[in-house]
């Protein structure tokens, strides 16, 4: 479950890879990350991959995701809902088709959540 994709123009640009930026963004953005391993992957700048939920305790980001704080804050949400996904479900190597496309979809609007709670957070001075 990899995320893709970018904000065509970033109200808030580059994001340091930094433990303490992620947080800063993860609870501006309302996304829990108690007892969830946050790994930075190195060398993956222009894969077009923002990032991957690796199990029920750890989310890799890659370079990309760092591009905006918009960015960020739909990753860390996207990613997120896949570990509450995990936590829930636990882990089906059997999933059809079609469950694979909804648990994306319900990520997606995870992450686009996020990102808007971000935005209005920023704009009411939580920046």
């Amino acid at each position: 479950m990899y995320r893709r994709g970018s904000s065509a123009f970033p109200l808030f640009p580059h994001v340091p890879p930094r433990r303490r930026a992620i947080r800063k963004i993860a609870k501006l953005a309302e996304v829990d990350l108690k007892r969830i391993r946050i790994k930075i992957v190195k060398g993956t700048k222009g894969t077009g991959f923002k990032g991957y939920t690796r199990n029920r305790r750890c989310i890799e980001l890659y370079e990309d995701a760092f591009s905006s704080a918009e960015d960020l804050a739909n990753t860390l949400g996207h990613e997120r809902r896949h570990v509450e996904d995990l936590r829930s479900a636990g882990v089906d190597r059997f999933m059809n088709s079609l469950q694979v496309i909804e648990s994306e979809q319900v990520a997606r609007i995870a992450g686009e959540e996020a990102r808007q709670r971000y935005i209005q957070n920023c704009m009411r001075g939580g920046r």
